[in-house]
């Protein structure tokens, strides 16, 4: 019997793309070893980071700082969890 192959597209390598990357490795590790295929795509060149370089002041997160932790919760894939981007904001006293 022939292993299918399962195939993910990932539309935008945005803060978010990278995270359903980071939860599809992480998945996959704990998976019945059946192969994954992983299709990406980005209209921006590689390498130009996250977020537009022409993003105005007003969205420089784009995201509400509460969403944004650079640890899942719900599929770690890497240990410990850690803190969201507004807690670690709050225990450096930054605003």
């Amino acid at each position: 019997m022939a292993v299918q192959t399962h195939t993910v597209a990932i539309i935008g390598m945005g803060s978010r793309g990278l995270s359903i990357l980071e939860q599809l490795i992480g998945m996959s590790r704990h998976a019945n070893q059946q192969p994954l295929q992983i299709e990406v795509f980005d209209p921006q060149p590689p390498g130009s980071g996250l977020h537009s370089a022409q993003q105005p002041d007003y969205l420089m997160l784009n995201t509400m700082a509460g969403q944004l932790s650079a640890f899942s919760s719900e599929f770690p894939a890497c240990e410990p969890a850690g803190w969201t981007f507004l807690q670690w904001c709050s225990a450096q006293d930054a605003r």
